[in-house]
Order: C-alpha cells, then structure tokens, then sequence
C-alpha cells in the first residue's frame, strides 16, 4: 500500500474524512480544475479541504504553483473551507515547503513516519464522555465544610455570594480580622 494510500484510510477511518474525486473543480472560478494525488473532505461532515501529494509524483515547484493558485481562488469565491496540503517527502529542510506554508496549513511526512502520530493535528480529538454528577453541590460542600456547613459563616458567605465583588472581599477582610483577633485572645 502507498504511503498516500495509508494516510487516505487513517483519515477516512479516524477522522471521519471523506474522499472527494480528484480534481478539484471550482465552478465559479472560470471552471478551473486542480490535481492532486488524493483529495479529502473533512472532518465528521466538515467543509475543511486536505490535499495529498506524493514528491515522487509531482515536483514540488508544480505543488507550490497548484497550492498558491488554489489558495488564491478559494480566497477570492469568499470560500470558508479549510485548506490542508499534506506532502508525502524524504526532503523535508526544503525551502519550497516553507513557501507552501504560507498558503494553507502543511503537514510534511516522510514514508518512514509513523502515519498514526504524524496525522494526530488534523485528526478530531475524542473527549472522554462526561461522567454522571454523583454529588450535588450543594453534597459537596457539606461533606468540605463538614459541621461549618449549617454555621452562621456558610449562611453569610451565601447570602452575599452574588453581590459585588467589593462587598464579597470586604466580608473576607473582617472575618480574617475577627479569626486573627480570636488567635490572639487564646
């Protein structure tokens, strides 16, 4: 299997990405046409737009050309998709892929990468499902506060929480004084 190949299915596979028939045709752009060596929409249902090019098949100075000119023409049709080029490379200090660069976001990788690591930026990131609210609030601050829970300070401290925040660090202020006070006397 290609390494262009290999990166389609982790895509298709991990994140939803969907193939889209190359070429890109952009109908109301004069009816041009650009060619990549796979082309991905994306992600889960998402308009963003993932190019894979292999060096081996196209020059880079080709790619660069056909990046820039894309760029361009989504810019200019007001598009909002996304644009990710992914290049399949062994030269990777080249100086045309800091060009490209500037054009859409750039994933370089090598065919000896690890594709699964390399590909984790533009992979949908999976959150562990909430876990269910055991203990209220309210349960929490009871079991924190422990016999402080029904006392005249837990009361106040209610009674004033949604005031000002002047009002909230003055109350502070006197009962870190009465509790200093209290130290002192014992």
């Amino acid at each position: 299997m290609s390494t262009v190949n290999a990166i389609v299915n982790i895509l298709k596979e991990k994140g939803g990405f969907v193939s889209e028939k190359p070429p890109i045709y952009i109908e109301d752009a004069k009816d041009l046409s650009f060619e990549f060596d796979s082309v991905l929409a994306g992600p889960q249902g998402g308009r963003g737009l993932v190019v894979i090019a292999d060096s081996s098949n196209t020059d880079l100075n080709v790619l660069l050309r056909q990046i820039r000119s894309l760029s361009l023409v989504l810019g200019r049709i007001n598009s909002r998709r996304t644009l990710t080029c992914i290049i399949v490379t062994e030269k990777v200090g080249d100086g045309l892929l800091k060009k490209i660069s500037e054009y859409c976001r750039l994933l370089v990788i090598k065919p000896s990468d690890d594709l699964g690591s390399s590909l984790l930026s533009i992979l949908p990131l999976k959150l562990p499902d909430p876990e269910e609210i055991r203990v209220s609030f309210d349960e929490l601050i009871k079991n924190e506060l422990g016999n402080e829970y029904s006392s005249e300070l837990y009361n106040k401290l209610l009674s004033i929480a949604g005031s000002d925040s002047e009002t909230i660090e003055e109350f502070i202020v006197d009962r870190m004084n009465d509790m200093a006070k209290k130290g002192i006397e014992s």
